[in-house]
């Protein structure tokens, strides 16, 4: 068993379909493999001045290969400048002891991992990595392919030069990659000039949104599972609703 980073071209849409394959079908797939191969790039090291000058360059793939050279996993993983990405909103999720239920609101990013990680400078972040989409053949999961995927993904991140790079995953959603998550960020929008705290409940309800809206997709299970045993951070909820969880690198 062997872990390659994919560099020519030739192989990229093989391993792109092997990976994608678990978590899209027809159209969905088709969008998956053609975004990530129009971004693919095979940079030793992606930094905060190859971005600036190939921003939509983006995108490592990694492949997991057996003894006799069959494919059986895969990884994505995308970079970001940091100033791009920390004007993003995502969905975080409070508890309101005093009246006994759960309150949802979008906030940046940047502000979410400043509250998170407050050993650390969040301005000094230059550069984030996402680990996109990873796979394993169902019957070698268990033998730690996932774990040594999940690895290199922080090796990379480690080898960025700037003084400091977010890392983080978004662990799919049962609904991940569908309209719910859109109708949901926009219904923030469109009722408040400034964003608020909503009841999580009555906002679903008002929306018809079900309420399993949060459930993760059963073939991200391995990435929730990696992600906290990497002790990586939650932080809550991208605009597509995966669960999203980070880390960030002091170098």
């Amino acid at each position: 068993m062997h872990i390659k980073k994919i560099e020519d071209e030739n192989e990229v849409e093989k391993a792109l379909n092997f990976i994608g394959s678990y978590f899209f079908e027809k159209d969905r797939l088709q969008k998956y493999i053609r975004e990530r191969k129009e971004s693919f790039c095979n940079s030793e090291i992606i930094n905060e001045k190859y971005l600036l000058k190939y921003p939509d360059k983006n995108t490592k793939i990694f492949a997991v290969f057996d003894n006799d050279l069959n494919l059986v996993g895969g990884m994505t993983i995308k970079f970001y400048l940091w100033e791009k990405l920390k004007k993003q909103y995502f969905f975080t999720i409070d508890y309101d002891y005093v009246k006994n239920k759960k309150l949802i609101t979008v906030k940046h990013i940047e502000d979410i991992v400043k509250n998170k990680f407050t050993d650390f400078d969040v301005d000094d972040i230059r550069v984030s990595l996402e680990l996109d989409s990873f796979a394993v053949k169902e019957e070698l999961r268990g033998k730690g392919i996932g774990k040594k995927l999940y690895e290199i993904f922080i090796e990379e991140a480690q080898k960025i030069p700037e003084n400091s790079t977010f890392a983080f995953t978004i662990v799919l959603g049962k609904y991940s990659k569908i309209k719910i998550g859109e109708t949901f960020m926009k219904y923030f929008f469109k009722e408040n000039s400034t964003i608020q705290k909503l009841p999580l409940d009555e906002t679903l309800k008002i929306l018809n949104l079900p309420k399993d809206i949060f459930r993760v997709n059963e073939n991200s299970y391995g990435t929730l599972l990696l992600s906290k045993k990497f002790n990586f951070k939650f932080l809550g909820y991208a605009k597509y609703l995966g669960e999203t969880w980070g880390y960030v690198f002091k170098h």
